[in-house]
C-alpha cells in the first residue's frame, strides 16, 4: 500500500479544517435559530405580561405636562390617567406614546398635543396648548364657561381670577351638547366668544365687563351675521359690529377695533375716569366716533 505524498496529505488537512468551520458555522446559526425560537414562543406565552408588569406602567408622578394657566383649578394630570386608563399602557409599546397623546387631546381643556415623549427612567413629557377662557355665557339658572371659539369648558375654573373675562349675555340660549369640549352650537355665543379671544388680557386692562348681542334670538342669526355690543364696568355702551372675520366691507377689523379702544383710553384717561353716559362706536372702518348716550325717554305725567 503507497504512501500519500505529501501535497496529498495537505490537501486533505484544508479539506478537513474547512469542513470544521463550515459544521461550526452550521450548529452556530442552528444554536441562534433554536435560541431565538425559545424567545419567540417564550415572548408569545408570556411577553403581554412582560409588557403591562409594574416595572413598565405608567406613573403619575413620572409624567411632565405643560403648565397649565391659572384659570384651571383641577389636576389635568389625574384625569387624563383616571379617564384615559393611562395605568393600563406599557411604556415598552411601541405604541404607548401615540396612546398617550391620543389620551390627553381627548381632555376638554386641551387644545392640542404637541408632542409626547419618554426616557429609559420612566418619564413621560407631554407638551400641550390649553384652551383659553374667554367668559361665561348667561343661561336660565346660571352660566357655562366657554374657550375663545365657542367650546363647552369644564366647571373647574378657578374663580377667583373670573373678573378677568368676559359675561356674555346673548338672551335666551343653551348648548347643543351641554358636555365640556363641545361647540355651543350658537353663532351668537361663538361670535361673542372670538370677541373676548381677541381682547385677550386687554379686557381686564380696559375694565370691560360684558358683550351683548344685538341679534335678539337664535335663528335671526340665519338670515344675517349676529352683532354684538360691549359694556364697561362702569356703564359705556362701546358699538363693536360684528364677530372677528365677519365684518362687512365697511366696517374696522376686530384687531383695528381693539387697538382704536385702547388709544382712546390711553389719550383720555382709564373708563372709570370718563363719564359713564359716553358712548363709544369702533364700527366705522375709517375712525372712532364718541357720543352722548340718548337721556331714556321720560315717563308719562300722571293724569
Amino acid at each position: 500500500m503507497s504512501k500519500k505524498e505529501p501535497l496529498d496529505q495537505e490537501h486533505d488537512g484544508l479539506t478537513s479544517g474547512t469542513w470544521n468551520r463550515h459544521m461550526t458555522s452550521i450548529l452556530s446559526l442552528l444554536a441562534i435559530g433554536i435560541f431565538a425560537g425559545i424567545l419567540y414562543v417564550g415572548w408569545q406565552k408570556h411577553g403581554n405580561q412582560v409588557l403591562h408588569s409594574g416595572r413598565f406602567k405608567i406613573r403619575k408622578d413620572k409624567i411632565q405636562v405643560t403648565i397649565p394657566p391659572d384659570w384651571i383649578a383641577g389636576d389635568i394630570v389625574d384625569e387624563v390617567m383616571r379617564n384615559g386608563s393611562l395605568d393600563e399602557i406599557s411604556l415598552r409599546d411601541t405604541e404607548a406614546t401615540v396612546q398617550i397623546a391620543q389620551a390627553f387631546k381627548l381632555h376638554p381643556w386641551i387644545e392640542n398635543v404637541q408632542l409626547v415623549s419618554k426616557d429609559a427612567t420612566g418619564t413621560v413629557k407631554v407638551e400641550v396648548s390649553y384652551r383659553k377662557l374667554a367668559g361665561w355665557v348667561r343661561v336660565e339658572g346660571g352660566h357655562f364657561a366657554v374657550d375663545c371659539t365657542g367650546i363647552l369648558l369644564p366647571t373647574n375654573i378657578n374663580h377667583e381670577v373670573s373678573e378677568r373675562f368676559a359675561f356674555i349675555d346673548i338672551g335666551k340660549t343653551y348648548p347643543d351638547t351641554p358636555r365640556p369640549g363641545y361647540a355651543w352650537g350658537d353663532d351668537r355665543v361663538k361670535g361673542a366668544a372670538q370677541i373676548a379671544g381677541t381682547f385677550g388680557l386687554r379686557w381686564q386692562e380696559l375694565e370691560l365687563l360684558a358683550i351683548i348681542s344685538s341679534t335678539a334670538s337664535r335663528g335671526a342669526h340665519r338670515k344675517q351675521q349676529p352683532t354684538f355690543e360691549l359694556r364697561s364696568k362702569h356703564g359705556h355702551r362701546i358699538f363693536w359690529g360684528h364677530a372677528p372675520e365677519q365684518e362687512t366691507e365697511m366696517e374696522a377689523l376686530a384687531a383695528e377695533k381693539v387697538g382704536r379702544l385702547i388709544d382712546y383710553v390711553q389719550a383720555n384717561g382709564r373708563l372709570d375716569q370718563l363719564d359713564s353716559a359716553i358712548q363709544i362706536d369702533l364700527r366705522s372702518r375709517d375712525t372712532i366716533r364718541v357720543s352722548q348716550q340718548p337721556p331714556p325717554p321720560s315717563e308719562a305725567a300722571p293724569r
